[in-house]
């Protein structure tokens, strides 16, 4: 009789013990998930923080006749009056073609 009792006491710690666990484990893991995402956001807020910066700049520039001027001249082809646009076209070098022979 006194040994049931003990292996029962055994028994219903190691419960106890196995329930504890997965109860501690569920919320370190999910709070280890969200710091995680926390931190990937983070990193995404301070890159797009980046970006419109450099956006403000532009878009401040684009505000000059000069630099409207320069992109409508380089991505546009543009020209003034009275002047004429060229494009300059590069051909690609050509290739060598070298055959061996056996003997």
């Amino acid at each position: 009789m006194g040994r049931s009792i003990t292996r029962l006491r055994v028994a219903s710690g190691a419960v106890v013990l196995i329930i504890a666990a997965f109860l501690f484990a569920y919320p370190t893991q999910s709070l280890l998930a969200q710091q995680r995402a926390v931190n990937e956001s983070r990193r995404n807020l301070a890159s797009i923080e980046k970006e419109n910066a450099e956006l403000r700049i532009q878009a401040k520039r684009l505000r000059m006749t000069s630099e409207i001027e320069r992109v409508a001249r380089e991505k546009y082809n543009m020209a003034r009056p009275n002047e004429k646009a060229y494009t300059v076209v590069l051909q690609p070098p050509k290739r060598q073609t070298t055959t061996t022979t056996s003997r």
